[in-house]
């Protein structure tokens, strides 16, 4: 929504939904019927952008023809559906070693561990955003 703003731009508020593939197939099946629109769509995980996209192509809605999607995980699956999802990828060994730690700290085991505030992570361009 940041960048939008900074182009001048407004974007759509945020849809309520669950980050799982049915509610991606919910959210296709709202845009099917006219209920939601939009050109591009960032999902909050790749479970619901694979949901949506997949449910979009069974309807004869093209990716990213006719919407671009994007995901945010980069799971296995991202790269061998068709279009390829577009997604970000974290990192998540990292992630797990940071919450193991955090929990150390928690549990008063480790109090010397100086946690990162942010992990990196990556865009990955594929096919599904139309850019890729």
């Amino acid at each position: 929504m940041r960048a939008h703003g900074d182009r001048g731009l407004t974007a759509a508020s945020a849809v309520p939904c669950e980050p799982t593939e049915r509610d991606g197939e919910r959210l296709a099946r709202d845009f099917l019927m006219g209920r939601l629109t939009a050109d591009a769509v960032v999902c909050a995980n790749d479970e619901l952008a694979l949901g949506l996209m997949l449910t979009l192509r069974a309807n004869g809605v093209e990716v990213p023809r006719e919407l671009s999607v994007t995901g945010w995980d980069d799971v296995l699956a991202a790269r061998h559906v068709t279009p390829a999802l577009t997604t970000v990828r974290q990192p998540v060994r990292e992630l797990g070693a940071v919450v193991v730690r955090r929990i150390d700290q928690l549990l008063g085991r480790d109090d010397h561990t100086l946690l990162p505030g942010r992990l990196p992570t990556t865009v990955v361009l594929r096919q599904s955003c139309g850019c890729g």
